[in-house]
């Protein structure tokens, strides 16, 4: 399966607010769901997750990619609204993910 295929199966999985529990807050656990449920394969999972580490430096999540970057505070700290713009931040970055794989034939 191509990289940008995986992509769409996990976006779907994504959560798109801060009240969506049944969902994922990370794409990288949103990727874990879908190898788990064999709706993706290891490879593509380990692929995704690698990207996303690449993009991220050596911060663990968006929320700690903002505080090092930009002095952003915790998202539990910062309130619903805060937390549901990281979602579509997030939604908005895997949409480019697609994207940016999609223009290489993954």
């Amino acid at each position: 399966m191509k990289t940008s295929e995986a992509l769409k199966i996990v976006k779907s999985l994504l959560s798109e607010d801060a009240n969506n529990f049944r969902l994922n807050t990370y794409i990288c656990f949103a990727a874990d769901e879908a190898e788990t449920s064999r709706a993706i394969t290891w490879q593509n999972c380990a692929k995704i997750k690698a990207h996303i580490r690449q993009l991220l430096g050596n911060c663990n999540s968006l929320e700690f990619w903002l505080r090092k970057h930009h002095g952003i505070g915790r998202s539990y700290d910062l309130g619903e609204v805060v937390r549901t713009k990281l979602q579509v931040t997030r939604h908005a970055w895997v949409d480019n993910m697609i994207a940016e794989f999609q223009s290489k034939g993954d």
